[in-house]
């Protein structure tokens, strides 16, 4: 999976699929753009459907965004999401049912940023959808990663901002199918910062695993967490952290960067410990950062 930066004016939001060939020698097999003037932003992931279809979400203007394609390139629709307010799609996944689920925040429901999770059919056409925040309407809520698992239950992870105390937390969501909230996790130190910012789920017969990571303080964090939101295990490395994935062992990798390294980071799934530290530099550049999502295939090839 890959991801995308903000554009301004006129700057067009472009989408390209390159051919897979031995490092140095990637083809660009097609580029296509879609969007026009104004503020145009993708985020998160980019998804693909079992027929090659491509999504991707994020901005238009002030609304939420969320684009496919065909497996040559060709838009075959955009639709908006509007609260009322600023709206931004972060993540999106697509079920094995073919619905699309993207979470992200929004400005329009109360005087505070609440979370938002929108659930769309392979047309585009929007199901349902929820916001979810401070019930006393005194901290900002945003979503940033989203997973679904095997009964399409929906964990949703994010951060919580407290404007008076400039402090952050961080959160993980359960949503049942329907879009009712089963259950909320919040973890908000006040001495420390905590962000949340992808979330993966492992099932393999009666074990489920929720993997979560993110930022404490100055480190990138993964934590194991139950069926009920509760950390089992927990591991800290002064990095970034930004993206996990789990492999057909149930071991979570993790993208992110430390300083001037991009780094793809292998945990045992029974303790937390770290197996593997891969880093990854460009010649030429002083820095690698790797912000985006992570892809672990049917092969356990990482992408």
């Amino acid at each position: 999976m890959f991801s995308w930066f903000a554009r301004l004016g006129l700057i067009l939001l472009v989408i390209a699929l390159i051919l897979v060939t031995p490092v140095g020698a990637q083809v660009l097999k097609w580029e296509h753009a879609v969007g026009g003037d104004g503020y145009q932003e993708a985020r998160g992931s980019v998804v693909l459907d079992s027929s090659g279809n491509i999504y991707f979400a994020g901005r238009y203007g002030i609304d939420g965004l969320v684009s496919k394609f065909d497996s040559s390139g060709n838009h075959l629709w955009s639709v908006n999401w509007d609260a009322g307010g600023v709206d931004m799609f972060e993540d999106l996944v697509i079920g094995s049912n073919g619905r699309l689920y993207a979470v992200g925040w929004t400005t329009g429901v109360r005087t505070v940023t609440d979370a938002v999770l929108a659930v769309f059919d392979k047309d585009g056409v929007l199901l349902w959808d929820r916001s979810f925040g401070d019930p006393s309407e005194q901290l900002d809520f945003s979503a940033y990663g989203v997973a679904i698992d095997s009964d399409s239950n929906i964990y949703v992870v994010g951060r919580l901002y407290d404007e008076n105390l400039d402090d952050y937390g961080a959160f993980i969501a359960l949503f049942d199918q329907t879009g009712d909230l089963i259950w909320i996790k919040i973890w908000d130190s006040s001495d420390i910062d905590e962000q949340a910012w992808d979330v993966a789920v492992y099932e393999n017969g009666a074990t489920k695993a929720i993997y979560v990571v993110g930022w404490v303080g100055n480190d990138g964090f993964i934590w194991r967490c139950d069926e009920a939101g509760n950390i089992e295990w927990a591991t800290e490395i002064t990095a970034i952290f930004s993206s996990v994935a789990v492999d057909s062992s149930g071991n979570p990798w993790v993208g992110g960067q430390d300083s001037v390294t991009g780094l793809l980071l292998e945990f045992d799934s029974s303790t937390g410990n770290l197996l593997r530290s891969i880093g990854i530099e460009h010649s030429g550049y002083s820095k690698t950062s790797y912000n985006g999502e992570i892809y672990i295939d049917e092969d356990d090839n990482i992408y």
